[in-house]
């Protein structure tokens, strides 16, 4: 068996063989219509396997910068995937930061971005979560703000 095929026979150090098929399965629907980086589904499919032999679920993460006061469509299909996440028992976190918002947009483009107050940050962050409510259970999110 040459290097190639050893790393595809294993991930974060787990033998993929040795993964229960519900868990390739989670993995596989976890994934599916995007690209896991860096080592792939297999390496999704281990550590589901290490979290769930320790009796613990994955924790996941996402930031996002309050820069305006709607998220749009292409936030949904972040939050799309972390619902997916929460309902199979993982762990979410989403980050909602704030210091980006204050600087504005370092290209030049203030016009598009400009630099918010702390207290507008604190609006638009609040409005976020409202909004991501309606597709993740919040409740069950870790320090959503």
């Amino acid at each position: 068996m040459n290097r190639t095929e050893e790393a595809r026979d294993e991930a974060d150090g787990v033998q993929i063989s040795k993964i229960p098929q519900e868990i390739m399965a989670e993995a596989q629907e976890l994934a599916r219509g995007t690209e896991v980086l860096p080592d792939g589904v297999d390496a999704l499919a281990a550590k589901i396997w290490d979290a769930r032999r320790a009796n613990r679920p994955l924790r996941v993460k996402l930031g996002i910068d309050p820069t305006s006061a709607d998220l749009h469509l292409g936030h949904a299909v972040g939050f799309r995937r972390l619902k997916l996440f929460q309902d199979f028992g993982h762990q979410i976190v989403v980050i909602i930061g704030g210091f980006t918002a204050q600087i504005g947009d370092p290209s030049g483009r203030n016009t598009t971005r400009p630099p918010l107050t702390y207290e507008e940050v604190q609006v638009n962050a609040e409005t976020y979560l409202n909004q991501m409510g309606v597709i993740i259970d919040l409740e069950k999110a870790e320090d959503c703000k």
